[in-house]
Formats: structure tokens, C-alpha cells, sequence
């Protein structure tokens, strides 16, 4: 016999006397052994499932033997993929899930009663094939594909389902639609498509001579078997099949990963595909069984930090199962464990189908992603609490997004933003492009800032706004877009107290400039690179921030497009704002008062949570779900305002990723606006040690009755009105050895108080494994804080951060030169040095010891303009790529973790531009030598007649470090000498040279 028979004959003989049938066929043109089991599921829960008959065949005696009435032979067969696997129970038994969501009692809701899950779902049904493939990676970097697995439910009964494995008999892959028309075949939804035989369709019956494209709109109209193909971060279970051989114009039709675009970590389709397995022989016989084909990645269908397939098994009712270091050699485990490695392998794709059946129900499609899903909730209740629920989604558009769909063939009259032109939408008028352009101009995200660096060994808190953006939409009105959304124009003024009828939540926006008395945190941010900065003043932005501006005499208008919070904020610290160009924008009238649409929808969420809570309990999938959608919304409004690229596969292009269903640059803008506003009036009432986004972390430990001027009535308005309770804030962690180094870069030892990495990846020897108990957890987590202060308190350089990542879907999914899913190992250099946002305060700088090493520790305040700042920030990054003080083509990176540092970092800021300054000692020297040289200092040693080389030793004797015989040389020179001694304090230096040793 050849290895195929043998390697089919070893698999027949280990699945003796199981409840696997196994035929082998010839898929996509590859010998594979077909398995197929039928299991029921368990009302009860995963012990109570047990292992049916299947419908189709049994091994006795190394033979197959059909036990159905209307078997589905072997010569039927297509050939399925599957992704990578987990764990389903012990050999030969399988674990099921629980059946759909559903209370018993009366007037208990089930989970599609809730009028978030209703708005969430797509109302469409399709038979979901969950899936998951097992491979093993060989010595030379690539991957044997050793099985696909498939879980579909039986569409007779779907307290059954079917468990289909593919096992290719030789080291190819298999195609995507022939392995889906074996599954389609042995499951029998064939039959549920009403199609004559599990091949499909004869060509004859569908061809129209002369015109593919009428050909397969008649195929697929009248044929098509509609299915939903679901996997678990299927980057590295959809690259598994092969890409296909037969070509249709460029080959990206027949290639799914060409047909699918990434989302929420994961792959997913924007619209069905639509693909065909054609087996059997050719001619007007062949059969053609036309696929339409729906793909969903449960990496969007859960919440942030709950995404492994051990969390959702937990959630469904399926264990994940664990193999240990068999892991490494999944081809190995195939050939000496077959039983174990099929349980495995299959479990992965039965916590798919089950979690999905949880999510949505039976056979539902799923939203592209929870998020998304939860965009379509927002807009539900937006159009309920407007009277509008039966109105189109085109009426939606115009009053709460201010745009218009674009006619095929029309050019649209606007500025062109990425967020509606990629949707083919345009502003309704002009006033609405005007307020697009100037919202989206003022759009930031959260303010991140760390205002004291060091170590803090008293109790800090972390503050965060419990609900933080969720309450910021409850508390924005909307504009009035059908009768012109600009109420007043401000042009070449300073801005009252007047301009803000509403406070805070007054919808105005201004191109402005500032400045705000000395001592207060300024509170209007300009965008500086990649980075946010509120400096004290605005000198510096706007057109002075353009390249080669500091060398002309361009003397513009200094300022940056702000939003309302904040601009109402600034007048009551104290500012002077000017507007050269501002609306502010009509509000919307709803029953006798400002419209608060978006109020109405996110309080209906979080009734249906709190109903989520007493019905299925805290933390159930329900509750998660709606929380999820919830929390989601914000995105979807600032979904790319701020312009985001994302590769299209289709096209083989970058583009903008466009706006989502409610996108709003208005909504967006003033939302993230009041969070900064809120945090920012509370930086002028309490001492912060770092802010992050949504919370703070400070010494005091109650902050609920502090006003930050006005914006906390606003929070405590909107709290109210969502839950019924008032309170802004909860303390999320506490410690007492907080160590801060940098925006969001701290760290306490202790179990329950803060981790920031400063965008390390944590080592994967310090990461839970899927199965870990909380004891196991909770040491991991002390020995990763361990690891992370450690790598801070005595770093020299910039960290090496080593990693292992995978390919991105560009480099998955391009024609030429495409990867396939493997580990790519990764070190960057890290710097966790202060990133500069704010200007050190020297002369708080101290010494503090963390675990033996010396880490500075310093206050900070606004820097005064924002070319101040670009100077610092360029000098840190210098000295952190070169480490002062080296010399060479491959000098160390650099740091800013001692005083001493600081040091070098302050003398170069402090120095006049032309002059190089190695560090902080090296320039001293270079100073007494300058100054002898120009005859301000005397120094007998330097003039004495000795050998240069003398003088020289002598310098080093000093303790400032050694003086080289070139920057001896270059002292000589009076134009060098006139760099240095143009910012020298020639008193302190002459204190220096009185405290000398004269040899």
C-alpha cells in the first residue's frame, strides 16, 4: 500500500468502535479521510450531551456502513477546512452547549425581548458552519495543515449537530467551497436549500448561452445555499485553504481572502460571497452548487479582554479543552492519538456555533460585529425618542448626521472628508459641510498626561468617570440640521461668558488663540505631531507649525480649531480666547427643550443591562453584550473623524476606512471634549499625578464634591438621568509605591493597583495560560509588575521588548508575495522615558531609590508656547537614541532615568542653539576651558607651560569625565568659544573655579 492507504487505514483502525464515520475522497483534487459524527445537544449543560448515531455511516469492522434511510455516500463528498482547535471533552464523547437564551416564568423577557439585542440583530437567518483547522509549523517556517473541523447544526433537528473533520492525506490544503460542499452534503442543508442533490445544480438548468453574468444571477437567485461561515480569529484559520487555482479575471473572485476585510482583530465579510464547488464531470451534466457565503469572526462578536475561546466556551457552556505541549506538534498528535486529537479539534468549532447560537439564536446572522451592532442600537433609539422609529434610515442621516446620500453619476458640492465621501454621502448644506470641517478639525481623543514623575510611596487613588463617554453623549444636545445648523457666526473677537447660553454643552467650535494666567492648568489643547498638548499659550500653532515657518517672517494667526467644554472652561480659569473664525451651532427643539437624542437611546441600554442583570445575572453573556454595545457607541460616532486607513483586499489598496452608520464629527467633537473638560477642571482643584482618558490618579481619596467648574453638574445630570444616581466617579485602583514614569507608564507591586506598560508587550512566560486559576493569575500579575518596574528603575537605554506577533492581513491577503499566518518574532526599542508633554520643573528635581537604582523624580507645569515644547521633545528623543557621552557609528540608545541625566537634558535645553552639549559634566569643562581661554577666569594649571596631554589629565581629574584633545582644539577657535560662553552664568562658574585644586 502507498502512504496515502496506510496513513487512511491507520485512521480507520483508531476509530474502530467510535462514533466517527470515515470514507475517503478526493477534495479539491487531495486525498482526505471525511469524518463525520452526529451529536445531540444538551439542554442540561456539557454533561448531559452524548453522541448520536450519524445519519450517514458507522465503522464496523474498518468498513463503513450507512445507517440512514436516505444516506449520503462517500461519492458525494466535497472536501471542508477547518481552523485551529481546542478542546471538546473526553475520547469519543463530545461537550455541548446550552440551547438559546430564553427564562422561563412569567414575564420574564427572553434575550431578543430587550429592545437593544432587537435593534442589534440583522433579522436575517442563515445556517452558521462554525469552523477551526490544526496545523504544525515545520523547521523551515511553514505549516502543515493536518485538519479542518466543522460544527453545523442538523437542519432536521437542531437539538443535534454535526461534527465534520477533514483529514488530508497528503501535506496540501484544500479549497474553501469544496470543503464547505462536503459539510453542506454530509449535514443534509442541501436539503434544507430544497436543491435536487447534494452536488448542486445541473448547468443545463441555469446556463443562458453567450452571458456568464445572467448565468449565475439565475443560478444564484433560484439555487444559492445561504450560509454563515464563523470561526475564531480566522487570520489564521481562513489562510489554511488554498488559494485558488482556477482564475476569474485578476483571481480575486474565487479568493476569499480577497472577499473579506479586518475588523475588531479578526476577518470578516461587509456582504455575502459568493463562490461555487463544481464536482463531478464537466459538460451540461455538471453540477454546480452555488455557495453565499456570510463570514464572522467571534474576535467582534465579544467584549474587550474576554475574546479567548476559553472565555466564550465559559459563556456557552463549553469548556475549553487543553492538550499541554502536544500544541507543538499537531501532526504528531494526529497520527498517535487520533481520538483525543479530533475531541480537541472539534471543540474549538463547537464553542463557535454554540457561543454564536447564545449571541443571536438559532441559524441568526450575526451583526459584522458587537460594535457595529451596537451602532444600530443607538440609531434605534435615536429615531424612537425622535417619532421617527418607522421613518427611513435616510431621514436618520439628514437630522442627526446632517448628510445626504449622493445620486450614481453626481458630484457632491463638499470638503470632501474621508467619514461620509467613502460612503458616497454629502452635508445636507452648506452650513452642515462648514460645521463637518470645523468639528472634525477639533476632534481629539482623551487627554493622557503625566504631571509628576517619580516614586509615590504614599496611598494614591485612581479616579475614573464611571461610564465616562456614555454619560458625555447623554449630557450633548443636537443641532437643528434641516433649518440651517449655524445659529450665529464669530468672527475677530474675544469670547464672554455670552457666547455659551447652554454652559458648557453650548455646541460652539472656533479656530482661536489663548492665554492663561500663570498658574492655572490650561484647558485648550492643539495637536503637535502625534501628540496633544495644552500649552499656556498659543503661540506656535496653526501655520507656525508648518515646516520651514520658524525661518520667515510669516507672522499669522497663532491658534487651533477648540470645541465648546473646553472653550467655556478657558474663560472661567481666567483666559483671553480669541476667535478669528467660530459658530456656534442651532440646537435642536424636542418637547419644549433641547433635544438630547442620544440621552433617550443610551438610557434605554442601560435599562436593558440593569433588566440583563436580574434576569441572567451580573457578567452573563447578555449583560456583557449589551454593556459592550453600549460602550461601543462612542466609536462609531468618531469612527474616522480622525482619518484612519485600512487595506482593502479587493482593490489591493489603502484607503480610508469611512464613517460608520452614525458617524458625526458634531457628536464626536463635543463628546470627547466634556470628558477633557471635566478631567481638566478637576487638574485646577486637586494635585494629579497622571490622567488617563477617563480617570486620574491622585492622593486624595474622595473626589465626588469637587465642581471642576460647573462640568461635574453637567455628569452628575446626565448619571441621573441614565441610572438614577448622581455619582461621577469610583475608585478603579489604589496602592501606596506607585512608580510614574511617562503617560500611561506606571506601575504598583501590588495586586490592585495600577499597570500601565507605556506599550510594552508582557512577555509571554508571564501570561496566563487559558486554564489558569485565580491563585496562578494572581502571581503572574505580581511577577509582570515585577518585571515591568524592574525594566523602568534600571534601564541605560531605550528597553528591547521582545515579542512575537503575526502577519497583517495585508501581507495574508495580497496577490504577490503573500505570507501565510506564522509567528513573526519582534524587538523593538522601547523608550519609557517622560514623554515631554509638559515642561519639567527643575527645580523640584529630587533623587528617589526604587529597589536599589536611582529614578529622578520632578514635578511639571504647561509648557509656555508649543515651540518650547518641539525643543524639548527633540533634545529627549536625541539623547534616547545616543547616549550622551559615546561616540561611534554604533553607539547605545540613551535614557532620561537619573538626576544626573535630567541634568544633561536641562543644560542642553538651557544652551543656545548651535552649541553641542555631550552631558551635563562634559559641559562644565567646556565652559572653564572657553572661559580661561577668553580670559573671564584665570586657572593657573591650564595656564601653565606644560604638554597639552598634562593639562588635559587634569580636567579628568575633576570628576566630571575626561576632556579630549579635540575639544581642546575646538576651544581654541573663538567663533566655538563664543557658542558656549553665550548662555554660561559667569558667576556660578566662577564659584566653581574658586572651589578647584590648583594641581
Amino acid at each position: 500500500m502507498n502512504t496515502v492507504d496506510n496513513d487512511f487505514q491507520s485512521i480507520s483502525e483508531q476509530l474502530r468502535n467510535t462514533p466517527w464515520t470515515v470514507s475517503c475522497e478526493e477534495v479539491s483534487g487531495v486525498s482526505t479521510a471525511v469524518l463525520v459524527r452526529r451529536v445531540e445537544r444538551a439542554p442540561g449543560g456539557p454533561s448531559e450531551a452524548r453522541i448520536g448515531a450519524s445519519r450517514v455511516t458507522k465503522i464496523e469492522n474498518g468498513d463503513t456502513k450507512n445507517l440512514s434511510n436516505d444516506p449520503l455516500t462517500g461519492e458525494k463528498a466535497f472536501r471542508p477546512k477547518s481552523p485551529m482547535g481546542v478542546q471538546t471533552g473526553l475520547a469519543g464523547t463530545a461537550s455541548a452547549s446550552v440551547p438559546p437564551l430564553t427564562v422561563s416564568g412569567a414575564g420574564s423577557p427572553a434575550f431578543g425581548d430587550l429592545a437593544t439585542v432587537r435593534a442589534m440583530s440583522t433579522g436575517e437567518f442563515a445556517p452558521t458552519i462554525a469552523f477551526d483547522t490544526e496545523f504544525t509549523y515545520l523547521p523551515d517556517g511553514s505549516r502543515r495543515i493536518d485538519s479542518y473541523q466543522f460544527s453545523v447544526f442538523d437542519p432536521e433537528d437542531t437539538a443535534w449537530r454535526f461534527e465534520i473533520v477533514l483529514l488530508p492525506l497528503v501535506d496540501e490544503c484544500l479549497a474553501v467551497e469544496d470543503s464547505l460542499a462536503v459539510v453542506v452534503r454530509e449535514s443534509g442543508l442541501w436539503r434544507a436549500a430544497g436543491l435536487p442533490d447534494p452536488k448542486g445544480v445541473p448547468r443545463r438548468d441555469f446556463w443562458v448561452d453567450g452571458d456568464y453574468r445572467a448565468s449565475m444571477a439565475a443560478l444564484f437567485k433560484h439555487h444559492s445555499v445561504k450560509i454563515v461561515l464563523a470561526g475564531h480569529y480566522l487570520p489564521a484559520d481562513l489562510t489554511a485553504f488554498a488559494r485558488p487555482a482556477r482564475q476569474r479575471g485578476d483571481g480575486r473572485y474565487d479568493d476569499i481572502m480577497r472577499r473579506v476585510t479586518s475588523a475588531s482583530g479578526g476577518l470578516v465579510s461587509l456582504k455575502p460571497i459568493r463562490m461555487i464547488a463544481r464536482p463531478g464531470s464537466h459538460g451540461t451534466g455538471e453540477r454546480w452548487l452555488p455557495l453565499s457565503i456570510t463570514v464572522r469572526d467571534t474576535m467582534g462578536q465579544s467584549a474587550p479582554g474576554q475574546k479567548s475561546l476559553a472565555v466564550l466556551g465559559a459563556v456557552c457552556g463549553v469548556p475549553k479543552l487543553g492538550i499541554g505541549d502536544s500544541i507543538e506538534d499537531m501532526t504528531r498528535m494526529r497520527r498517535e492519538r487520533l481520538v483525543e486529537f479530533l475531541d480537541y479539534g472539534v471543540n474549538d468549532a463547537v464553542i463557535v456555533l454554540e457561543y454564536l447560537t447564545a449571541l443571536w439564536g438559532v441559524d441568526a446572522v450575526p451583526a459584522v460585529t458587537l460594535s457595529g451592532g451596537g451602532a444600530h442600537a443607538l440609531r434605534a433609539g435615536i429615531k424612537e425618542y425622535w417619532g421617527i422609529a418607522g421613518a427611513s434610515n435616510a431621514e436618520f442621516m439628514a437630522r442627526f448626521q446632517g448628510l445626504v446620500r449622493v445620486n450614481d453619476g453626481e458630484a457632491a458640492d463638499d470638503d470632501g472628508l474621508s467619514f461620509y465621501s467613502v460612503r458616497s454621502l454629502t452635508p445636507v448644506d452648506g452650513d452642515a459641510n462648514q460645521a463637518h470641517s470645523a468639528y472634525k478639525k477639533a476632534f481629539h481623543g482623551g487627554w493622557n498626561s503625566c504631571l509628576r514623575v517619580g516614586h509615590f510611596p504614599t496611598r494614591t487613588y485612581d479616579h475614573d468617570i464611571q461610564s465616562a463617554y456614555p454619560s458625555a453623549m447623554a449630557a450633548i444636545v443636537d443641532v437643528d440640521f434641516e433649518n440651517g445648523c449655524i445659529e450665529e457666526v464669530i468672527k475677530d473677537r474675544d469670547l464672554t461668558p455670552e457666547d455659551f447660553p447652554l454652559g458648557i454643552v453650548t455646541p460652539l467650535v472656533a479656530y482661536a488663540s489663548w492665554e492663561f494666567p500663570e498658574g492655572v492648568e490650561p484647558c485648550l489643547p492643539v495637536k503637535v505631531g502625534q501628540s496633544v498638548v495644552y500649552s499656556r499659550t498659543s503661540e506656535g500653532a496653526g501655520a507656525a507649525q508648518g515646516e520651514g515657518m520658524d525661518a520667515v517672517g510669516f507672522d499669522g494667526f497663532n491658534g487651533a480649531w477648540v470645541c465648546g467644554p473646553e472653550l467655556a472652561l478657558a474663560l472661567k480659569l481666567g483666559a483671553r480666547v480669541r476667535v478669528q473664525i467660530g459658530y456656534r451651532l442651532r440646537v435642536l427643539q424636542h418637547d419644549g427643550g433641547p433635544s438630547r437624542s442620544m440621552r433617550a437611546a443610551v438610557r434605554q441600554m442601560v435599562a436593558d443591562r440593569a433588566e440583563a442583570k436580574r434576569v441572567w445575572g451580573k457578567g452573563s453573556l447578555v449583560e456583557q453584550v449589551v454593556k459592550v454595545a453600549c460602550n461601543s457607541c462612542y466609536g462609531k460616532l468618531a469612527q474616522d473623524v480622525a482619518e484612519r486607513s485600512g487595506w482593502n483586499a479587493w482593490a489591493e489598496e489603502m484607503e480610508s476606512i469611512g464613517g460608520s452608520s452614525v458617524t458625526s464629527p458634531y457628536h464626536a467633537a463635543m463628546i470627547t471634549s466634556l470628558v477633557r473638560a471635566l478631567l481638566l477642571g478637576m487638574a485646577n482643584e486637586v494635585d494629579l499625578i497622571s490622567v488617563t482618558t477617563d480617570g486620574f490618579i491622585t492622593s486624595e481619596d474622595d473626589v465626588e464634591a469637587f465642581d471642576c467648574f460647573g462640568a461635574s453638574d453637567v455628569f452628575r445630570d446626565a448619571r441621573e438621568a441614565l441610572v438614577g444616581d448622581p455619582g461621577v466617579w469610583e475608585v478603579k485602583h489604589e496602592q501606596d509605591d506607585l512608580v510614574n514614569l511617562t503617560t500611561r507608564g506606571n506601575v504598583s507591586a501590588r495586586l490592585g493597583g495600577v499597570l500601565a506598560r507605556a506599550g510594552l508587550k508582557t512577555p509571554s512566560d508571564l501570561r496566563p495560560r487559558f486554564d489558569a486559576d485565580d491563585t496562578e493569575r494572581d502571581r503572574l500579575s505580581l511577577e509582570e509588575r515585577r518585571w515591568f518596574r524592574g525594566l523602568a528603575v534600571s534601564r541605560t537605554g531605550k528597553v528591547v521588548n521582545e515579542y512575537t506577533s503575526f502577519p497583517s492581513f495585508r501581507e495574508l491577503s495580497r496577490s504577490k508575495d503573500r505570507v501565510d499566518f506564522h509567528p513573526v518574532e519582534r524587538a523593538p526599542e522601547v523608550s519609557l522615558d517622560f514623554d515631554m508633554k509638559r515642561r519639567p520643573v527643575m527645580e523640584t528635581l529630587r533623587v528617589d531609590r526604587v529597589d536599589g537604582y536611582e529614578l529622578a523624580g520632578f514635578d511639571t507645569a504647561p509648557w509656555d508656547n508649543v515651540h518650547d515644547y518641539q525643543r524639548a521633545r527633540e533634545i529627549a528623543r536625541h539623547i534616547a537614541a545616543m547616549r550622551p557621552g559615546t561616540t561611534g557609528s554604533d553607539r547605545p540608545t540613551g535614557c532620561l532615568r537619573t538626576v544626573e541625566e535630567w541634568r544633561t537634558w536641562q543644560r542642553r535645553y538651557d544652551s543656545v542653539a548651535g552649541r553641542r552639549i555631550r552631558t551635563a559634566e562634559s559641559a562644565l569643562l567646556t565652559e572653564l576651558v572657553a572661559a580661561h581661554k577668553e580670559g573671564l577666569v584665570s586657572l593657573p594649571v591650564l595656564a601653565s607651560r606644560v604638554p597639552v596631554e598634562q593639562k588635559l589629565a587634569w580636567l579628568g581629574s575633576l570628576g566630571h569625565g575626561e576632556f579630549s584633545r579635540a575639544q581642546w582644539e575646538h576651544m581654541s577657535k573663538r567663533d566655538r568659544r563664543a557658542r558656549v560662553l553665550a548662555d554660561v552664568d559667569l558667576a556660578a562658574l566662577v564659584e566653581v573655579v574658586e572651589g578647584l585644586p590648583e594641581r
